[in-house]
């Protein structure tokens, strides 16, 4: 009956997304980290820290990153 009516047993889907969701970061959140305050900043990366087996950095973010790096300073 679960598996029927989905919609009605969301938690249980968006805990997974969590738990198994490739996380993918786009060139903004990456030059934000030198607008963040120092606390913010590491619990940030902390956080990214505990996802680091599914984290995905595209080539295109990358390179955009160095592009901008000096101008987010």
């Amino acid at each position: 009956m679960k598996n029927k009516f989905i919609e009605y047993h969301m938690n249980d889907y968006i805990e997974g997304i969590f738990r198994e969701a490739i996380v993918i970061l786009d060139t903004n959140v990456l030059l934000n980290l030198y607008r963040y305050s120092k606390a913010t900043r590491e619990k940030y990366l902390e956080i990214l820290t505990q996802v680091k087996e599914r984290f995905f950095l595209p080539y295109q973010v990358c390179q955009e990153f160095y592009k901008n790096k000096l101008f987010a300073l």
